[in-house]
């Protein structure tokens, strides 16, 4: 119950500090939120590695916050522990689980940013995510100390995210003007998240390009 109440209260402060700009409902919607919940609730268990619920017991999926029966493999009420039946029509089927290259990852400046390749790196307390398009672009997105939160430019945890188009550098790093946030669902060996951002030139100040309704699905995490 600590962690979820750790996860709303940096939502709320970082929506507070940022609404100007953009808000949670940009980037995460109310099912998302939801499974955001329950993910941050799991507690690592070290034998397995797997992330159990401290509260019916069951095995999270780190990435979809579907809760199953460790015995029968069916998916848990994460309210009341009970089993859903699985022949009533009413479970959700459960999402898209890897990053595949043809995905649509965002818009750049209102242009849509199709997957061609992408990686994670985790070297000592930083996370880079590095994404290509069809085009040759990259969005790179980095976070010290990573985990599953907000992260937010200009916060304490910050957010640092570099778009290079046809070799033109924006970055959140080149002016105070730049804002945005990466949703980041982390467990260790893999990575999701939703993100938006606008970055600046170095040269040109007042040049800029926003990315929009960023998102990227269980990417495997290489620790250099």
């Amino acid at each position: 119950m600590k962690k979820i109440a750790f996860v709303i209260s940096i939502l709320c402060l970082l929506l507070s500090s940022c609404e100007k700009d953009a808000s949670a409902s940009d980037f995460l919607d109310g099912n998302q939120i939801e499974k955001l919940k329950i993910i941050s609730r799991g507690v690592k268990d070290p034998e397995t590695g797997e992330l159990i619920d401290p509260i019916t017991g069951g095995i999270i999926n780190p990435t979809t916050g579907v809760i199953t029966d460790p015995e029968t493999g069916l998916e848990i009420d994460p309210v009341t522990g009970e089993v859903i039946d699985p022949n009533g029509g009413e479970t959700p089927s459960p999402e898209k689980i890897f990053a595949e290259p043809g995905d649509l990852i965002g818009l750049v400046d209102d242009e849509e940013f199709i997957l061609r390749s992408f990686s994670a790196t985790l070297n000592g307390s930083l996370l880079t995510i590095n994404l290509i398009d069809q085009s040759g672009n990259s969005i790179t997105m980095s976070v010290n100390n990573p985990m599953t939160q907000p992260f937010a430019v200009g916060a304490d945890q910050d957010f640092l995210g570099n778009f290079n188009k046809d070799g033109a550098i924006f970055s959140t790093d080149f002016s105070s003007d730049a804002t945005g946030f990466l949703q980041l669902i982390y467990d260790g060996d893999t990575v999701s998240g939703s993100f938006t951002f606008n970055a600046f030139t170095e040269i040109e100040p007042s040049n800029s390009s926003e990315i929009t309704g960023g998102n990227f699905d269980n990417i495997q995490v290489t620790v250099l």
